[in-house]
């Protein structure tokens, strides 16, 4: 699978400022003395209007551009701030557009600056879907590493495939195995894993139980019975 984000959706796929642009290179970044220098030159021509430097009529145009430098500033800062991923001023207003603390981050808020902006990208990349590469690219968006095993159902002669009964209690009964898949935790991310099964669970097709398997030394740490709890 390629970028995660391609997966989960045409929306910003990691947090941190926005991708640098030529564009916006070329907008912002001027200084006072850009400006100063602009306001020189669209000045008239003539005697009366030097440009020799240390005159009052120089020194002068350092006041509006002293001015119009903090604008500039102030407008470039609000164009990163336009981009979620990276948004700290404007943090509050995307979280308030993504519906941020949700049901499944409300009991762990609130969580450092750059994990809730993770989060808002997070939210705004996830566009739906029902395919494995789907659910992976959407754990990847929350920084865990997963793969999925779908079970194919149980059959008279192929047990094997999906046996009635198992020392898993998770495991679905007989004529369910269907509709069970299972996600393979394989890198915990900066989140608990209940968010990462709360977020698999909201987007998981009704009709389906999906269950969730953890590496060795998280899965030490944790209750056998929620590891491996039935969605």
């Amino acid at each position: 699978m390629s970028d995660p984000a391609a997966v989960v959706g045409a929306g910003p796929s990691a947090p941190g400022p926005p991708p640098a642009t030529p564009e916006a290179a070329a907008l912002c970044g001027l200084s006072p003395d850009d400006f100063h220098n602009l306001l020189l030159d669209l000045l008239p021509r003539g005697a009366a209007w030097p440009r020799i430097a240390g005159t009052v009529l120089w020194n002068f145009w350092f006041v509006p551009a002293d001015e119009y430098a903090l604008v500039h500033a102030s407008d470039c800062h609000l164009q990163a701030e336009s981009y979620p991923c990276g948004a700290v001023d404007l943090l509050p207003e995307w979280e308030a557009t993504v519906g941020l603390p949700d049901a499944c981050t409300v009991a762990y808020w609130p969580v450092p600056i750059a994990q809730q902006q993770q989060l808002v990208c997070a939210k705004l990349a996830a566009r739906g879907g029902q395919s494995r590469a789907y659910f992976i690219a959407l754990a990847a968006a929350y920084g865990f590493t997963v793969t999925i095993t779908e079970h194919r159902p149980w059959r008279l002669g192929l047990d094997q495939l999906c046996p009635p009964q198992t020392a898993k209690n998770s495991v679905p009964q007989i004529g369910q195995c269907q509709f069970w898949w299972e996600v393979n935790v394989e890198a915990i991310g900066p989140f608990d894993p209940s968010v990462l099964e709360c977020v698999i669970r909201r987007a998981a097709p009704a009709h389906t139980i999906v269950t969730f398997n953890y590496p060795a030394a998280a899965a030490a740490e944790e209750d056998p019975a929620h590891v491996h709890a039935p969605g």
